[in-house]
């Protein structure tokens, strides 16, 4: 119990030293922000989206990446099949030992397009 309170007392402190300024707690701006709006015509949800540029100087040192934490629900082999469902394929997902999956790249409109048309064309066959 002594050992978790001087563990809290700690990060009180330091917390306490690093953000009493106001000015500390900025950690970036809104990039882009699209409209407010409302869905009229269904459920009345609200659309409030923005993309939001973080401080590089604030996070580099802890920033990991673009990563998706893989979580505790589902085992290796589980998540494994679930990402290769078809057997006999080549696999090329390797078990991050951190479970810390790391994203690389992105789609491009071009690639997803070319992927629904894939779809289409297999699925018309």
């Amino acid at each position: 119990m002594k050992k978790d309170l001087g563990i809290l007392k700690a990060f009180y402190n330091n917390a306490s030293k690093q953000w009493h300024n106001i000015a500390c707690h900025n950690i970036g701006h809104i990039a882009w922000a699209s409209k407010i709006s409302v869905d009229d015509q269904g459920p009345k949800y609200r659309r409030d989206i923005a993309t939001f540029e973080v401080d590089a100087v604030k996070f580099k040192a802890q920033f990991k990446g673009n990563v998706v934490n893989l979580g505790s629900k589902f085992t290796s082999q589980q998540l494994t099949k679930m990402f290769y469902p078809r057997s006999g394929g080549r696999m090329t997902f390797k078990w991050p030992k951190d479970r810390q999956f790391r994203i690389n790249g992105y789609l491009t409109v071009r690639i997803q397009q070319a992927a629904v048309n894939v779809q289409c064309s297999q699925h018309l066959r």
